[in-house]
């Protein structure tokens, strides 16, 4: 009886260790499925906040790339001009108590000036940040800071003048040449649009900024480069200045 009971009581230990060993198997089973999405969750917001960082770093290593540029010269052109003048006496004062006002038929001249200015475009780069860039996984789109244009020369051709003058006037005096001058210097700044000035500035700017982009990974094909906006001949005279 006694060999009976402890055979009895092997098996026993036996079955309740084996049910014991489930029992604690199934819990870490548990716990795993619980812990390991959590673990994914965390691996996953991890892995986010490095690609987020990443990207905003991108831009500014970007931006400050084309910001060591400062000044950007993007195009120059000669234009030639004609300034023409005509001075006819006009006779002024009142007769019988009636205002005149009118031209005579004595004492006209005319005046010729051929005359070349020299225009120069730069794009300041010192107020590029990165709200002129816009990106995404496959494009990236620089707009560029308006351009800034400077009349550098002005040269009057002294021997194409041509003056045709009555005998019963002067010729043109050099500080009228001058001041005519000046007036074709201003026509042209009024019609900078009609130059096609910002189509060769913005095709310059791409030519100089693309190699520092491919530098950094774009491809050609990815890149755009822009102004804001297209710009009128107001916006050209509010852009002139004189060297």
């Amino acid at each position: 009886m006694k060999i009976k009971h402890i055979i009895i009581s092997q098996q026993l230990i036996r079955h309740i260790t084996y049910r014991s060993a489930l029992y604690a198997l199934g819990l870490v089973c548990a716990f795993w499925l619980l812990v390991t999405p959590m673990g994914c969750h965390k691996r996953d917001a991890q892995t986010n906040e490095v690609q987020a960082p990443t990207a905003a770093d991108s831009v500014r290593r970007l931006v400050m790339t084309v910001r060591s540029s400062a000044r950007l010269y993007v195009t120059e052109m000669q234009v030639h001009k004609l300034v023409t003048n005509t001075d006819e006496p006009v006779l002024t004062g009142q007769v019988l108590g009636m205002p005149v006002n009118m031209p005579t038929r004595i004492g006209k001249r005319r005046v010729l000036i051929p005359l070349d200015v020299t225009i120069k475009a730069y794009i300041d780069l010192q107020h590029f940040d990165e709200r002129n860039v816009e990106r995404t996984d496959s494009t990236l789109i620089v707009t560029l800071p308006d351009p800034q244009v400077v009349i550098t020369a002005s040269k009057i051709d002294n021997k194409g003048i041509r003056q045709y003058v009555d005998m019963a006037r002067s010729r043109y005096t050099d500080a009228e040449i001058t001041a005519l001058a000046r007036q074709g210097e201003d026509s042209i700044a009024r019609h900078m649009a009609h130059y096609g000035i910002e189509r060769e500035a913005q095709r310059s700017a791409a030519n100089q900024l693309l190699p520092l982009l491919q530098q950094m990974g774009y491809k050609e094909s990815q890149v755009t480069v822009r102004f804001k906006k297209t710009f009128t001949d107001n916006d050209f005279v509010r852009m002139t200045r004189r060297q």
